[in-house]
């Protein structure tokens, strides 16, 4: 009875942080990570029951976003700012990397980071990049590391333009404070 109250009184703060921010849709990922760092996932016994409501909640919630989004600009293809899929993943790309840059050298540092109109050539080298680093070093990423990788990409999942939210800027520093918290962690590996 008392589990039950502390699930009820958790949806409630989880309904409310979402009328606040909209990047509280991460939070269920969030819960599934730590269940998986704890292990829930390879004992049957533990349940995690407690995380659907969580999940449920959050995606409607994105999808309703997403939906008053399109509403706001007349079509769900606008608010993508006219960039292709293959485009947006290359900014993703670069924004996780001038995130890191950012966090190891904070210099020039702006309050707004504008998208570029067309995309530089460079910027499809920063996956590729990625790919490459991953497996290069798969064999030394053990499952704390995998974790704040994890972290670090599940915290910035809503601005790193994949999915079109409507944003006009390429990066924000005041998206960087949770990841922080992975970076942190990473280098003290």
């Amino acid at each position: 009875k008392g589990k039950i109250r502390y699930i009820i009184t958790a949806i409630f703060l989880f309904i409310m942080s979402l009328g606040c921010k909209e990047q509280a849709v991460t939070f269920p990922a969030w819960l599934i990570m730590l269940h998986w760092i704890h292990g829930d996932f390879k004992d049957k016994s533990k349940s995690l029951w407690g995380c659907v409501p969580f999940i449920i909640i959050g995606v409607a919630f994105g999808l309703f976003y997403l939906l008053y989004a399109s509403c706001l600009d007349g079509d769900i293809k606008n608010i993508s700012n006219g960039y292709s899929l293959f485009e947006r993943l290359n900014i993703a790309g670069y924004a996780i990397s001038v995130y890191v840059r950012r966090w190891l050298l904070p210099i020039d540092l702006m309050h707004i980071y504008q998208l570029p109109n067309p995309i530089p050539f460079w910027f499809i080298l920063c996956p590729f990049c990625f790919i490459i680093l991953f497996f290069t070093l798969r064999k030394k990423i053990n499952d704390t590391i995998l974790f704040w990788l994890l972290f670090y990409v599940i915290h910035l999942a809503l601005v790193l333009h994949i999915i079109p939210m409507g944003r006009f800027v390429i990066t924000a520093d005041r998206y960087m404070y949770l990841p922080c918290i992975s970076l942190a962690n990473l280098f003290w590996l």
